[in-house]
This record gives structure tokens, C-alpha cells and sequence, in this order.
């Protein structure tokens, strides 16, 4: 399957960031998610990196576009408290037709929180998204088959 592409180049945009500061809930916390901990959860970890690489092209992409999550390749190194503050920074790094590839990093007042692997990461958790043109079945939810 092919992506649709937005017929825009986003190559000029290699370079730029995007950085989203979030204080965690209790509501965020890894207890909810069967562990015991009050600690941020590893699924809101990989959310917060997909809304920070989606921010880096929020203001430059068409109208009528949007980008989708292709992959993660991320750890979550250390456990930030319900309370503490995390700061994430997305950079696009390449861009391969509609294919957007982001490096993620994520640090709380403590430590390192996000790292990724692979060549030539910097150290980031890398996100791949695709840019795509918002179809009315995508935007209502439902799922193209073989398009």
C-alpha cells in the first residue's frame, strides 16, 4: 500500500523542533496501568512523543493534511513521579516523500526519560509518521483497506 502524498516537499524543514513541557497526573500514572507505581505511565510517555512530533509540522503542513504514526523505536529509561514535570523535544531529521522521520528526546528535572536506537540516533527515540491528505474515512474513524 502506498501513502497518499500531500504533494508538498517538507525537506526544507529538516532541523526543526518542537518542545512540549507536561506536568504528570494521577491519572497518567503506570498504577492505572496494572503496576503499582505512581509513576508516568510508558504508553503516555510514547504519546506525549507522537504530540510533540506532530507539533514540529503543525503550522506547515497543507490544509487538509495530516501526518499518522508509522513506528516508534524508543526506551523509557527512568520513572518520573505523578507531579514532576517532563519536557520532550521532537526534530525531523529526514524526509522521504510523505515519510517524516523525527528524533525524540525526553528529560525531567532528574534524568533522561526517552532514548532511541539505531544508527545514527542521537540518542532520541526515534517516531516515523507520514504526512497524508485527510480522506472523509479517516477523519470519521473508519480504515482504508488496499488503498
Amino acid at each position: 500500500m502506498t501513502a497518499p502524498t500531500t504533494g508538498t516537499d517538507l525537506t526544507a524543514l529538516i532541523g526543526t523542533t518542537a518542545t512540549v513541557t507536561h506536568t504528570v497526573t494521577a491519572a497518567e500514572a503506570a498504577s492505572n496501568w496494572g503496576n503499582g507505581l505512581d509513576v508516568l505511565a510508558t504508553p503516555v510517555l510514547l504519546w506525549l512523543g507522537e504530540i510533540t512530533a506532530m507539533k514540529v509540522l503543525e503550522n506547515d503542513l497543507p490544509e487538509g493534511s495530516m501526518t499518522l504514526g508509522l513506528t516508534h523505536d524508543s526506551a523509557h529509561l527512568a520513572p518520573t513521579p505523578v507531579g514532576e514535570t517532563v519536557t520532550l523535544t521532537a526534530t525531523l531529521t529526514a524526509v522521504e516523500g510523505s515519510k517524516l522521520q523525527f528524533d525524540v528526546e525526553g528529560r525531567d528535572g532528574q534524568a533522561a526519560l526517552l532514548a532511541g536506537h539505531g544508527a545514527g540516533r542521537r540518542g532520541g527515540g526515534g517516531e516515523v509518521r507520514v504526512a497524508v491528505p485527510v480522506r472523509r474515512e479517516v477523519a470519521a474513524g473508519g480504515r482504508q483497506r488496499g488503498r
